[in-house]
């Protein structure tokens, strides 16, 4: 669906810039994670990840690690919400190992956890890599993933799939999405 908006333009990087800049970007994870259309928001976000690609000099490097770090979050989370936990570990590890994107804090901050993610520090910061924001969803996920691995029952810890919702709550679900997307879109025009 999301794929179709961004075919629909005739350059789909002006589209692309417009999904995943802030709030609509809010607006493409909600719609995934609300109508648990997981599988598709992987699809989508290889498909933004071709869009990327071939306009890489098009955008500057802040531009595209902007965008990068939305389409790894939201890799991340449908992997979360399929259930993937093996997929998930594995590409939250190779994304620490690879990408050096950081988040600053205080140089005061000094717990374990969070120094684990610590890449380097100055007199007044610490610069911290930027999945340490999501580092909490990777120790569960890690937990559930060893419990199966150990042949405990995980079927309470999984998340529920789009097979469990009828129709109607599918449509409705939808429905409501793109209401209040067309209200922000509205109010944003009348903001104008």
């Amino acid at each position: 669906m999301l794929q179709g908006y961004l075919k629909k333009y005739i350059d789909p990087l002006i589209a692309l810039k417009e999904l995943l800049s802030y709030p609509l970007c809010n607006f493409v994870h909600e719609f995934f994670t609300y109508t648990r259309n997981y599988e598709s928001g992987l699809d989508f976000a290889d498909y933004c990840y071709s869009i990327l690609e071939i306009n890489k000099d098009k955008l500057t490097d802040k531009e595209f690690e902007q965008f990068d770090k939305l389409l790894i979050t939201l890799r991340l989370s449908m992997l979360d919400y399929l259930n993937r936990w093996g997929e998930y570990i594995s590409y939250y590890e190779n994304i620490l190992s690879t990408k050096n994107y950081l988040l600053t804090y205080d140089k005061s901050r000094n717990d374990p956890d969070f120094n684990k993610y610590v890449v380097y520090e100055d007199e007044r910061y610490k610069y911290v890599h930027f999945l340490y924001a999501v580092s909490h969803r990777y120790e569960i996920i890690k937990r559930k993933f060893n419990k199966w691995l150990n042949g405990k029952n995980v079927e309470h810890l999984k998340r529920h799939q789009q097979d469990r919702l009828s129709d109607t709550e599918l449509q409705e679900r939808i429905e409501s999405i793109f209401a209040r997307l067309d209200m922000y879109l509205r109010r944003s025009q009348n903001d104008k």
